[in-house]
């Protein structure tokens, strides 16, 4: 929680903590644990990548572990692995904006402009109240340079809420 709310000295000193109790945790939480402390570190990449492995070994439901192992995929340039990891969680109907946009960059990254459109349209019609669906959307649409549809998308975020500052400074890009 610490980590998600910018936090991050907070959330290495909680995950040494945690990882010092190693034996009082379940499996599912010690590689939970391990992959997310070793993210934070380019030199630890692979420690994270092994950890949120073993954990979707036993649990392969676990989403939260399956969203992460395909960024730590995509912070080395292993495209093609984070886009199987974040298909998985697409045909399960993941809810998180994230994952959607994470996906579509993986998408574009791989040359596959037209997946990564529709991966952002698709989520967005999905949760057409959420703006981060809409803003994900315009910046996919700007990364393959598609920038009347990119500003529908930032419009429609602006719509949902008029106090969206990365929807109003990407409009404004646009």
């Amino acid at each position: 929680a610490a980590g998600n709310m910018g936090r991050s000295n907070e959330r290495d000193r909680y995950a040494e903590r945690a990882l010092k109790l190693i034996d009082r945790l379940t499996p599912r939480e010690r590689y939970y644990i391990e992959g997310y402390y070793n993210s934070s570190k380019l030199e630890n990449i692979s420690k994270a990548i092994d950890a949120y492995s073993k954990l979707l070994e036993l649990y392969p439901d676990h989403s939260a572990s399956r969203n992460n192992l395909a960024v730590m995929h995509m912070r080395i340039d292993q495209y093609d692995k984070a886009i199987a990891h974040y298909e998985i969680l697409r045909e399960r109907g993941f809810e998180f904006p994230g994952a959607a946009g994470n996906l579509a960059e993986a998408y574009v990254a791989a040359n596959k402009p037209d997946d990564a459109i529709r991966v952002t349209t698709e989520f967005a019609s999905r949760f057409p109240s959420v703006e981060m669906a809409h803003l994900n959307s315009g910046a996919i649409a700007v990364s393959v340079n598609r920038l009347e549809q990119a500003e529908a998308a930032f419009k429609t975020a602006l719509d949902l809420r008029s106090d969206f500052p990365p929807a109003s400074a990407s409009l404004g890009m646009v």
